[in-house]
């Protein structure tokens, strides 16, 4: 049996594969891998510490013609490295980080589709802006992207919305 690499051409999640068989859908974000140009990324973006409900160091947000993903590694303290520091100086930190690493392979994903969105707020803070998404469920999905990718996340979020009729978002 070989073993061999997929990597999703939306979320970049990495799936090990056997003989070369490639799966039908991502194990991350669930777009399928038989027919890419069902769905495509148009943009992509961090954020840190928080965005559509996951904590974590760093959260992607990525926009494709159909939604709008969050994902990230669920947040860790640091705690197993930091001690490893104290405790073994280099060689523990090492270790400590390569145990930290394998923890922190719990990758969670969010998604609303834009179909399913009600209405978009962008409110305008100093520097940045602070986005709310509410989908039709009632869900509140809120994040603040770094400074440079506002208004292109802005943009690239209500030309999408600008296709779906039911959709109610502020200018």
């Amino acid at each position: 049996m070989r073993k061999n690499r997929e990597v999703c051409h939306v979320c970049d999640f990495i799936m090990n594969t056997l003989n070369g068989k490639i799966p039908n859908v991502c194990g991350l974000c669930y777009t399928s891998l038989h027919d890419r140009s069902e769905e495509v990324r148009v943009m992509h973006t961090t954020t840190s510490n928080e965005a559509g409900g996951i904590k974590a160091y760093e959260v992607h947000v990525i926009i494709t013609n159909k939604r709008i993903i969050f994902t990230g590694d669920e947040e860790y303290e640091g705690t197993i490295e930091i001690l490893g520091w104290i405790f073994g100086g280099l060689i523990g930190g090492l270790v400590g980080g390569a145990v930290e690493e394998e923890m922190s392979n719990n990758t969670r994903q969010v998604s609303v589709k834009f179909d399913d969105i009600s209405s978009l707020d962008v409110q305008q803070e100093k520097k940045t802006k602070s986005f709310a998404i509410r989908d039709k469920q009632g869900n509140t999905f809120f994040f603040k992207p770094h400074a440079n990718d506002a208004d292109r996340l802005e943009i690239a979020i209500k030309n999408r919305l600008a296709h779906i009729p039911h959709a109610n978002f502020q200018q």
